[in-house]
């Protein structure tokens, strides 16, 4: 019985033993992969430690190179700016330049803030609708005919039918213009067209501007708008009136 019972122990210290051993074994065999495979990335990370360290040895002198070529180009665009800027300002003739920004200055300054600009907004905010599309209408009207004239002096012949046409029909079935019957009726109705823009159209330059106070800057050129006030109906009206419509 006793040997029976030795025999039992020694067959399982045997057999543990044999269990312990390939155990280790296979442990051996798992972690041997991983400490190879650390090697590897150690000697990979030593490996791109050593380019970073003498990656900016050569690449300092192409950032240089690459920042004085883009600041090359950006001077040179500024210098041409200047010197067009320049150029312009060489250009602008104003013979008139003194006096201009003196009425500039009483424009923006006084004029403007003070008498031009609470006036139109007292007139839009208290005067009834219907009665400034009358007021419109009717002064609309009035450049009809001089818009016909210089429209058949430029060779525009439908365009200055169709401000004949606008005249005669809202001076007669609109009120004296007050009513718009002929866009109504389907005629066209063009921007005005003044003698100044007549001569303009053969070749007349617009010549120096001056800054009427009160108004803004008026070229030399529309001053030839007065020829327009010679004949009926602008030669009909007193000074105020002429005054508020050219206003």
């Amino acid at each position: 019985m006793d040997e029976v019972m030795q025999s039992a122990l020694t067959g399982k210290k045997h057999t543990l033993f044999a269990v312990f051993v390939s155990s280790v074994f296979l442990f051996g065999c798992a972690s041997a992969p991983d400490e190879e495979q650390a090697l590897e990335t150690q000697q990979s990370v030593s490996s791109q430690s050593e380019q970073l360290a003498s990656a900016p040895e050569e690449s300092v002198p192409e950032s240089k190179s690459a920042s004085e070529s883009s600041d090359a180009p950006s001077d040179a665009s500024a210098a041409t700016e200047l010197e067009a800027n320049a150029s312009v300002g060489a250009d602008v003739y104003d013979p008139f330049e003194g006096f201009n920004r003196a009425m500039w200055a009483l424009n923006y300054d006084y004029l403007d803030p003070y008498f031009v600009r609470p006036v139109s907004l007292a007139y839009v905010n208290y005067t009834p609708v219907p009665v400034r599309s009358g007021v419109r209408n009717f002064l609309a009207n009035l450049d009809e005919p001089f818009s016909a004239v210089n429209n058949a002096v430029m060779g525009n012949g439908g365009k200055a039918l169709d401000h004949f046409n606008r005249f005669w029909i809202n001076s007669t079935f609109g009120l004296l213009g007050l009513i718009d019957i002929a866009s109504a009726a389907g005629i066209d109705k063009h921007d005005k067209k003044e003698f100044g823009d007549a001569i303009g159209h053969y070749g007349v330059g617009e010549g120096p501007y001056i800054m009427v106070p009160g108004y803004g800057p008026l070229i030399l050129r529309e001053g030839a708008d007065v020829v327009d006030g010679l004949y009926p109906p602008a030669s009909l009206l007193n000074f105020w009136a002429s005054f508020g419509k050219w206003a």
